[in-house]
C-alpha cells in the first residue's frame, strides 16, 4: 500500500487537501528549488514607489522555487560588474555591495514610475531615508511635499538613478527594464524576460491607482520638474534589456 492509499483509507476526504496544503506541498516545492541548477537570484530595483514592491513580493510568494532568491533593493547606481547586495546601515533595505558574483546566477531588474507618482509614495512611507537610499540630497529633503514642488529642483536623484539603469554604460551584464505605466498590458513579454512561468500571469495581482492626495498647483510643478523623464517614460518600451557595453539593447 502506498502513502496516497494510505491517505485515502484513514484520513477523512475533505482533510485531503489541506494535508496536501502543509505536508506535500512544500516538501516538493523545496526539492524543486534544491535541485533546480538553473534558479537565479532576482535583485528588484527601484528608485522607490515604483512598483517593486510588487514584483518582490509575487515572485517571492507566488513563483516558490524563487521564495529564497528574490532581494529588494534601493541603490543609485548599479555596479559595473555584478555583486551581492547586502543591508547596509542606516538603510534597512539592500544595496549593492562589493562582493563580486557570477553574472550567470543572477538577474537584475529595474522598474520605473512617473517621478510624480513615486514621490506622493516616498512621502507616505519613506521619507528623507528614502532619498540618502538613491543619493538624492537627503540634506535638504523638505517637510511636505508641496516644499518640494515649490522648488523646483529633482531633490530625489531621480534623472541620475533612471540614466544609470536604464542606459549601457560600462556594465558587463544586462538589467531587465520594465514600465511600471505599460507592464499590466503586457505581462507576456515582461514575464519572458524576467524567465517567470506563463501559467503565473493570471495570477499576478491587478493594478491599483495611486491615491492623489496633493493639490493640483502641486501635481502641477512636479510634473514640471520631471517633464523630460515623463515623456521620457511615455516613450520607453513596456519592457527592455539593457545589454552589456558595445551590445545593442532590446526593447520589447
Amino acid at each position: 500500500m502506498n502513502l496516497k492509499q494510505l491517505i485515502k483509507l484513514t484520513i477523512p476526504r475533505s482533510l485531503h487537501g489541506k494535508i496536501r496544503k502543509i505536508f506535500i506541498n512544500p516538501f516538493i516545492e523545496t526539492y524543486l528549488f534544491l535541485t533546480d541548477p538553473f534558479v537565479k537570484t532576482y535583485l528588484i530595483c527601484s528608485y522607490g514607489g515604483s512598483g517593486s514592491r510588487i514584483l518582490n513580493s509575487f515572485i517571492r510568494h507566488t513563483i516558490i522555487k524563487y521564495r529564497h532568491k528574490v532581494k529588494h533593493v534601493h541603490d543609485k547606481l548599479p555596479p559595473c560588474e555584478p555583486t551581492s547586495v547586502e543591508i547596509k546601515p542606516p538603510k534597512v533595505i539592500y544595496s549593492f555591495s562589493s562582493r563580486k558574483v557570477n553574472p550567470a546566477g543572477y538577474k537584475v531588474v529595474f522598474i520605473f514610475r512617473y517621478p510624480w507618482e513615486a514621490l506622493i509614495s516616498v512621502y507616505r512611507r519613506f521619507g528623507k531615508k528614502h532619498c540618502f537610499n538613491i543619493g538624492g540630497d537627503w540634506e535638504r529633503f523638505p517637510e511636505t511635499i508641496d516644499e518640494y514642488a515649490r522648488l523646483g529642483e529633482d531633490i530625489m536623484n531621480y534623472r541620475k538613478c533612471f540614466d544609470a539603469y536604464t542606459k549601457t554604460s560600462g556594465r558587463n551584464y544586462e538589467i531587465i527594464c520594465v514600465n511600471y505605466h505599460k507592464m499590466w498590458d503586457n505581462l507576456e513579454a515582461v514575464f519572458k524576460a524576467l524567465e517567470l512561468p506563463p501559467s503565473a500571469i493570471q495570477m499576478f495581482p491587478k493594478r491599483a491607482e495611486i491615491k492623489v492626495d496633493i493639490s493640483y498647483e502641486t501635481m502641477q510643478k512636479l510634473k514640471e520638474i520631471y517633464k523630460d523623464l515623463g515623456e521620457e517614460i511615455d516613450r520607453f518600451p513596456p519592457v527592455k534589456v539593457t545589454s552589456p557595453s558595445g551590445r545593442n539593447a532590446q526593447g520589447l
